[in-house]
């Protein structure tokens, strides 16, 4: 990521000859012609501002283009050309229109190749505003959520996003400073790391899908700086990176993240090569913003920490002999809470389902549905029940949904359960105070929580609990650590 500047050259235009027949002179017919037209580029060496970091030098990648979009046809999706790189920092494009002025230019590797290029979806639109009329413009384009750290001490090549306006006329040449969009998370791993996901803990956009970006709503230093929004229920609650290169305990990662502030933190899980997981997570807010880094330091297994996927535990669950529930696939009415124990690691734990307010005795209970794979945690203010392990609190608790968008379904962690209807929605909250959360499919949530008042404490069981109707999920994992 940096901030670029480059000029436009166009080539001499031909001048086209009048067709004559009998003294009279017939009209002319203008063709629209194409022109070679390069971009000169010049980078910046800001340590937080880069497109690609080569031993510690911004560079281009020879695989590197930029789009750029004239100033004619402002709404017309194929309003956008492609311009490769030449090698040298220069850019160029071989059949720009000769009638059109360049207006904004767009720097996001998110083919593989120039020719991919050409069908990249990114395009420009003028907004309206309350009375129609028009206002600004934006760019769309794509944030890329899967990332693939190909070079050591640099981030993805799909995954920077850098825009800018085109200033200047044909006479005296065109130039742009493109502005980073996104931020950086910066970290080491101590260990060869297979994959890495960042996520926020309220269920935020991190990247992913096509998002509006615009010029008029933030400055910096007075001056105008591209900002960002969704575009409907787009983009994706959590970015996957994966490192392509040989692993050591100095290189450093950086993973792109639209800039915002986290309320409730950021989790971070490493996978090993090795086949390990662990997850670092903080419930203190963090701001991340545009063109900023934000260094997290070394990730390590925490000699403290205990995660039991329960999901993973579920189907592996001896049937019971009794009519409350049965894995899998159970089709029982279940009303009475039980208990349960489910191996994880080799280990017993215990734990307790109650299927909730009995409404409707025909609906099934809680059970776990092999086919489509999600636990039904029960009907009406059903809950899990965790396990209180000595010595240990529960710091996180990380799930998602897999009820259909149309009838999702509120969660929360609490410490005491409902087992009556809550007259208002608003009261049902979790122990952090932190409101109820809507679960559905492709809609995650991870709640961390701090020790004591608030929080959570040693030796102590609490609840996941759902009202609304039967909640689906297809992630349950809890992680403790050692009480304080």
């Amino acid at each position: 990521m940096k901030n670029i500047k480059f000029i436009l050259f166009a080539a001499v235009l031909a001048i086209a000859a009048a067709c004559t027949k009998d003294n009279v002179v017939a009209p002319e017919t203008e063709e629209v012609k194409t022109v070679t037209m390069t971009l000169n580029v010049t980078t910046e060496n800001d340590a937080d501002t880069k497109v690609y970091l080569k031993d510690g030098v911004m560079t281009w990648n020879s695989k590197d283009y930029i789009y750029v979009f004239s100033d004619e046809d402002i709404d017309n999706a194929t309003n956008r050309y492609v311009f490769t790189n030449a090698g040298e920092g220069v850019f160029k494009c071989e059949s720009w229109p000769s009638d059109r002025t360049p207006k904004y230019a767009l720097f996001t590797r998110m083919s593989a190749s120039a020719e991919a290029a050409a069908s990249y979806t990114a395009n420009i639109s003028t907004r309206y505003d309350n009375n129609g009329d028009a206002s600004k413009d934006q760019i769309i384009a794509v944030a890329q959520a899967n990332q693939s750290l190909g070079n050591a001490n640099s981030f993805g090549g799909n995954a920077n996003i850098s825009v800018g306006a085109v200033k200047g006329d044909a006479e005296t040449g065109y130039s742009v400073k493109l502005e980073n969009v996104t931020g950086l998370l910066k970290f080491k791993t101590s260990e060869a790391p297979a994959k890495i996901t960042f996520s926020g803990n309220n269920n935020e956009i991190v990247s992913g899908g096509r998002i509006r970006l615009r010029w008029d709503e933030k400055t910096e230093n007075g001056n105008p700086v591209p900002s960002w929004n969704k575009i409907s229920s787009e983009g994706a609650k959590e970015i996957v990176a994966t490192p392509t290169f040989s692993w050591s305990e100095d290189n450093t990662y950086y993973v792109c993240v639209l800039p915002q502030t986290f309320s409730s933190g950021i989790s971070v899980t490493v996978e090993t090569m090795e086949g390990k997981s662990y997850t670092q997570t903080s419930a203190n807010p963090m701001t991340l913003e545009r063109n900023k880094v934000i260094d997290l330091g070394t990730l390590s297994a925490p000699s403290n920490q205990l995660v039991l996927d329960v999901m993973a535990a579920i189907p592996t669950a001896v049937s019971s002999t009794d009519d409350t529930i049965t894995f899998p696939n159970a089709d029982k009415t279940a009303w009475d809470a039980a208990e349960y124990n489910l191996t994880i690691g080799g280990i017993q734990y215990p734990f307790e389902f109650w299927a909730g307010i009995n409404t409707y005795a025909a609906t099934a209970g809680y059970y776990y549905d092999a086919e489509n794979v999600f636990f039904q945690i029960g009907y009406t203010y059903g809950y899990i029940k965790f396990p209180a392990i000595k010595g240990k609190r529960l710091l996180s608790v990380s799930v998602e949904g897999k009820n259909s968008a149309s009838s999702q379904k509120d969660f929360a962690v609490v410490e005491v359960p409902y087992k009556t209807a809550v007259s208002n929605y608003a009261e049902f909250v979790s122990l952090d105070g932190s409101a109820r959360v809507a679960l559905y499919v492709g809609v995650s949530k991870v709640w961390t929580f701090n020790e004591g008042e608030g929080g959570t404490s040693a030796n102590t069981s609490y609840y996941l609990q759902c009202r609304g109707g039967s909640g689906r999920l297809g992630k349950l994992v809890l992680t403790y650590v050692d009480a304080e």
